[in-house]
């Protein structure tokens, strides 16, 4: 893997994220989401304050980044953070949660927090995220012992920052034939579909086709919603937009200009 540079400092490891939230489906969601960043991998998952305290407290455990729902299953917003706190190495907190109530989001940013989102969000929220917290980490990393009036004006300003360029990480665009199998399968379907139901109709492996449905979503091709079936957590099944009628034609002028 190629080092990224910044100031001087190499980093020539994946930036590690640990992911500690009950909610099984922020889990992988996030998880997906992390997977698919350059530069980034994931460096495990904590589902109550008990696996958090085992985790890190394992002897060659280390993480740089952790995504923290609070709420696991009741409020440890304190505790949490404690326990993250306790490493000596600079790491950075990002507090992925449901809760928008302005008392609690004010007292994680009381706390240190490096960034709040609100839940349901975006891939494109998280990933801008993680990115402006990877461009802090590698920037205390590259503060000497002793600072000067002009590094510590830079600690405090530097994530108003917009990013530089070296780390923008774009996601890799999915296999145009991929798509449009997915696309097909949807467009033949008399109602939505689930995640599994397009894996079997398309014989595409399930992260492949979950990132070909990222992809066809943030580009409008196709929608999403939650199906509630009586029992246990809903299902999101998704369906084709008005703008997958172009959907062949915009990925063909892709797919030859690659080649060109």
């Amino acid at each position: 893997m190629a080092c990224i540079a910044f100031l001087g400092f190499p980093m020539k490891q994946p930036v590690r994220v640990l992911v500690v939230t009950h909610d099984h489906m922020l889990r992988r969601y996030s998880g997906e989401c992390i997977k698919e960043m350059e530069g980034f991998a994931r460096a495990g998952f904590a589902r109550s304050i008990e696996e958090l305290e085992r985790i890190l407290s394992a002897p060659e455990y280390g993480h740089d980044i952790a995504l923290l729902d609070p709420f696991l299953p009741f409020d440890a917003l304190d505790t949490a953070i404690g326990l993250l706190r306790r490493h000596k190495r600079p790491r950075e907190i990002i507090v992925v949660s449901r809760c928008a109530e302005k008392s609690f989001i004010s007292t994680a940013h009381r706390l240190g927090v490096f960034d709040y989102i609100i839940a349901p969000f975006s891939p494109s929220r998280l990933r801008t995220s993680l990115l402006e917290c990877r461009e802090r980490l590698l920037f205390l990393s590259s503060l000497p012992p002793s600072l000067t009036q002009n590094h510590v004006d830079a600690l405090l300003y530097q994530r108003k920052q917009p990013l530089a360029k070296p780390f923008h990480s774009a996601r890799k665009i999915p296999d145009p034939q991929r798509l449009l199998r997915i696309m097909n399968a949807l467009a033949e379907a008399s109602s939505p579909l689930s995640l599994d139901e397009i894996v079997r109709r398309t014989k595409i492996s399930r992260s492949t086709t979950w990132r070909c449905l990222r992809h066809l979503e943030e580009n409008g091709f196709i929608g999403s919603r939650r199906h509630h079936e009586g029992l246990g957590r809903p299902s999101v099944r998704f369906f084709p937009l008005d703008a997958s009628r172009s959907v062949k034609l915009h990925f063909t002028e892709n797919n030859e200009t690659k080649k060109m």
